[in-house]
């Protein structure tokens, strides 16, 4: 059931996006959206390591190009748009203190912020040898005739691999383990991302079960090595899940699911729930033996499943995307 009827998104073309601690030429009298309570200490404007979106500039460029909506009720007034915003990437790597430094349109002013609250974590600043608030200024030009022009057509399974590499991550509660972290996360993103052909997937599988042993052994001095082992190992299962044929996904995601289970209850282990609920969604799309009637039932099990643990989860954007899986796929059995 892999060619579905698609879905048109409004496509936002970025052309440029970039690191600057100066912007001359803009409008001074910034609209200040607090998003996070200011950091306390200092904000720095020139880092000797800035800040960075997990995966770098091109990751953030595709994260802005998948999220933000632009209203079709806007007419475009110019060929050309141009924006900026500046906000301040904390120490912990969260986002605060989001301000409209050249607005573009009021409706596209608030949709900018919003997707930009809702980024992930950053990789944090870091100067003197030590992690440092940073301040940074996004620009942004797109050309709204040919934004108008253009449109996006997303399949379900798009929409699904769209999720998976932007949500199945995992940030260290304590940073000193975080560049092993970050080894999964890019690992795990390369998977959902497909960047490799059929031959790889052997030789992509021993990769895996290689990493999934790493993060199985060890001790660590100061937090609970089970929760920050069942988030990896878990991540591991879903990667196996994904290269597997379908006769073995489901095996390796009831892994995930256990591991996960084990955990304490908090937004980290239900989002990560909900995402094995997603990836077997696509390996049930992808099947040559897939029926309407049982995809329909998965959905119903997936929507119960979110009503359950949507109260615990704080990140809306989290949910919509979810939410629009769903709705997508049961939109695309009906035709």
């Amino acid at each position: 059931m892999k060619n579905r009827t698609k879905y048109q998104k409004k496509k936002l073309i970025i052309f440029s996006i970039m690191f600057v601690c100066i912007l001359s030429g803009l409008d001074v009298d910034a609209k200040n959206y607090i998003v996070a309570e200011m950091p306390e200490d200092s904000v720095f404007l020139a880092v000797e390591k800035p800040a960075q979106f997990p995966g770098g500039e091109k990751e953030m460029m595709s994260y802005l190009a998948q999220n933000v909506e632009i209203p079709s009720s806007v007419p475009p007034d110019e060929a050309i748009r141009y924006g900026a915003f500046r906000f301040v990437i904390q120490k912990t790597g969260k986002i605060s203190n989001i301000e409209v430094l050249h607005s573009i349109h009021p409706i596209f002013d608030e949709e900018i912020v919003r997707v930009i609250a809702s980024m992930p974590d950053w990789v944090s600043a870091e100067h003197g040898g030590e992690k440092v608030n940073m301040q940074y200024i996004l620009p942004i030009h797109f050309d709204i005739q040919t934004l108008q022009a253009q449109k996006i057509d997303k399949s379900p399974e798009e929409m699904i691999v769209n999720f998976l590499t932007q949500h199945c991550s995992f940030k260290d509660i304590n940073p000193t383990h975080q560049e092993d972290a970050d080894s999964v996360n890019l690992f795990v993103r390369r998977i959902f991302d497909k960047q490799y052909t059929s031959d790889d997937i052997p030789n992509l599988i021993t990769q895996t079960l290689q990493l999934f042993y790493n993060n199985s052994i060890g001790t660590f001095e100061d937090t609970p090595d089970i929760y920050r082992m069942g988030i990896r190992r878990s991540m591991c299962y879903m990667a196996l899940a994904f290269l597997s044929g379908e006769y073995h996904y489901s095996a390796f995601l009831a892994d995930a699911h256990t591991s996960l289970s084990k955990l304490d209850s908090d937004e980290k282990r239900n989002k990560m729930l909900l995402i094995v609920n997603v990836i077997e969604l696509y390996k049930e799309l992808s099947s040559e033996y897939a029926s309407k009637k049982g995809l329909e039932y998965t959905i119903l099990l997936f929507q119960d499943d979110l009503k359950n643990k949507e109260k615990d989860i704080s990140d809306e954007s989290f949910v919509t995307e979810y939410k629009k899986i769903l709705s997508g796929v049961a939109n695309s059995i009906r035709e």
